[in-house]
């Protein structure tokens, strides 16, 4: 008969537990308001810091694709060149190189020669009427060259406005 009142009061002691744990009040059950406040803040802060640095990334992404084709065609012009013995039928070798570069590409690709013992290299942003167009890089370049006697290559670390004058010196 002991173990029956005994349990009563454990079972009764366990209730009141229970219900004093539920019975917080409406304070301690959510975020206040100013609480809410201070996080949005932060959160707008943070976007504001981070934001402009992950839109550069983009363009500086599309670059680098840009130089690492344009530094392939010239690398492979020099081959070429290597091989025919005149820059003229290097550049012209180089076609189908060019043409595979361009396909699915953001740029178009494209080399000269004047002559001079350097083939020169341009990666233009494709324009309007392109599947591959985008706005982001609208009017920008890179400039590349190689100097046919040395293999030297230089070429542009950055997107150019179609406007500028080549940054790139192979001679």
């Amino acid at each position: 008969m002991l173990s029956t009142p005994m349990t009563t009061l454990n079972n009764r002691l366990q209730l009141a537990l229970l219900n004093r744990k539920k019975g917080k009040n409406a304070l301690e059950k959510g975020f206040t308001l100013v609480e809410l406040m201070i996080v949005i803040v932060i959160v707008g802060i943070l976007s504001a810091v981070a934001l402009p640095n992950f839109l550069s990334q983009t363009e500086r992404a599309k670059a680098t694709e840009g130089t690492s084709k344009l530094s392939g065609l010239l690398k492979e012009a020099h081959a070429e060149y290597q091989l025919a013995g005149t820059e003229a039928d290097a550049v012209s070798g180089m076609s189908a190189s060019i043409t595979n570069a361009n396909a699915g590409s953001i740029f178009t690709y494209n080399l000269t020669e004047d002559g001079s013992g350097v083939i020169t290299g341009t990666a233009t942003a494709n324009t309007s009427g392109s599947s591959n167009y985008d706005a982001s890089i609208a009017s920008k370049l890179l400039y590349g060259c190689v100097n046919v006697s040395t293999g030297k290559t230089d070429i542009s670390s950055r997107l150019l406005s179609s406007s500028s004058s080549s940054d790139v010196s192979c001679n």
